[in-house]
């Protein structure tokens, strides 16, 4: 009788000590997950890194002449140093590029079938984001530096991070909209076009940097220097 009732209270017992076990496994799980989580949607500090691979899409207003479009946009970069753009439409067919290198920048318009070389400035750009920006202002907007021209001011948010910057001559305005994790919205608006970029992904290196920092012109395109 004494072993059956041994038996027994063993049985009893070990479905608790395994529920236990098991909540305690769940609790260990949701902790992990939490912190997981946390550390997945915590912005990313850009700033921090020296060279990247961003990508997202770009809504570009035109208020001078009422046209909107959306772009692809892939973007790498050294920090400082060398910039590229890619733009393509929708459907992935080729716009533009945009080789920044320098003071020098180079910009292969697809539909007109040109490359044209000029010296960095804010109305090199114009005619593809449709906002009067300087070219080594994008630095600062991927990887979030304060601009230190006097021209300039800046916010940043009690976090740290950058929430606005404006052009005090040009009345261009960059503005860090929203960030999660390695997205961002960044709008950078101007009285004549604003575009904004949401920014989906992000990668800490470039993979080929020879092949990113060279554009590649077919030989039926005009190269014009200005």
């Amino acid at each position: 009788m004494y072993l059956l009732i041994r038996d027994f209270s063993l049985i009893v017992r070990r479905p608790l000590h395994s529920v236990s076990k098991i909540k305690i496994y769940t609790l260990g799980l949701s902790a992990i997950l939490l912190l997981s989580g946390c550390a997945l949607f915590q912005p990313k500090k850009f700033s921090e890194y020296k060279e990247g691979t961003w990508q997202g899409k770009v809504l570009i207003h035109d208020i001078k002449k009422a046209k909107r479009g959306i772009v692809n946009l892939k973007v790498q970069a050294i920090d400082g140093q060398k910039l590229r753009m890619d733009v393509t439409s929708p459907v992935g067919s080729h716009i533009a590029s945009v080789l920044l290198d320098g003071n020098e920048l180079q910009y292969l318009n697809v539909s007109s079938k040109t490359l044209t070389t000029t010296k960095s400035n804010r109305e090199a750009l114009r005619e593809l984001l449709k906002v009067p920006i300087e070219p080594q202002a994008l630095y600062n907007v991927f990887f979030d530096h304060p601009m230190e021209d006097k021209n300039w001011s800046c916010e940043t948010e009690p976090n740290g991070f950058l929430k606005s910057c404006k052009d005090l001559k040009s009345g261009v305005k960059i503005e860090w909209v929203s960030r999660e994790g390695a997205k961002r919205t960044i709008d950078i608006q101007h009285p004549t076009a604003s575009i904004q970029m949401n920014l989906y992904s992000f990668e800490s290196k470039i993979d080929d940097l020879n092949k990113a920092f060279t554009l590649k012109v077919p030989s039926s395109f005009k190269v014009r220097k200005l």
